[in-house]
């Protein structure tokens, strides 16, 4: 039979929740924006300084197998963290001039804005726990950081080598539950977000 494909799903106390995937080409991917087209995560590691392949492989070291990163390096047409922030703003902000300060700034947004992205106390003890980050927690950690990502990558090379055991999906441990005031905090969140954003683009 076909060998099951694992993702690795990010989950804030405040943000959006991410899912680093595969597809059944072997090629590694991320919606970073609704009605907007994936981004492959050699791109991503390249926007965030990573920026050749041997970088990468460098950063990714623990990995037994690299298949997984050959093939999506196959299909990544960038070759520099430049490229790689022009080219994820080019596919998820076609409307704008494109230019690298703007490019930098919206990647930045996306993930490390505490305002957009937070992990929290609990989110960052989970993250801590389940990627094997040992070093101690203090409030600059409630936020996300490269080196997080890069270990969301390696995890997600690892769950589809068979290198590290799978969650269980059901079991409460693995749950994000949201009280009533979290989910209206999070709408009005949004709401202030969206009217920033129609003030700026008048």
């Amino acid at each position: 039979g076909k060998t099951p494909l694992y993702a690795v799903k990010l989950m804030p106390l405040r943000g959006r929740w991410f899912d680093f995937e595969v597809n059944k080409y072997g090629v590694m991917s991320i919606k970073l924006l609704d009605k907007r087209p994936r981004i492959l995560l050699t791109t991503l590691l390249r926007a965030l300084g990573y920026s050749s392949d041997k970088d990468m492989k460098h950063v990714l070291g623990e990995v037994g197998d690299l298949r997984l990163l050959d093939n999506t390096l196959r299909r990544d047409t960038t070759t520099n963290t430049e490229e790689a922030l022009l080219e994820i703003y080019r596919k998820l902000r076609p409307e704008d001039s494109l230019n690298i300060e703007n490019a930098k700034i919206f990647l930045d947004n996306i993930f490390f804005n505490k305002r957009r992205f937070y992990l929290g106390k609990t989110g960052r003890y989970q993250v801590n726990k389940k990627l094997g980050i040992t070093s101690k927690i203090t409030e600059e950690d409630y936020l996300l950081n490269k080196m997080d990502i890069v270990h969301v990558v390696r995890s997600l090379i690892q769950l589809n080598n068979g290198e590290r055991q799978i969650d269980d999906i059901d079991s409460l441990a693995n749950r994000r539950i949201r009280g009533v005031g979290e989910l209206i905090g999070d709408r009005l969140r949004i709401g202030v977000l969206r009217v920033e954003k129609n003030t700026r683009d008048r």
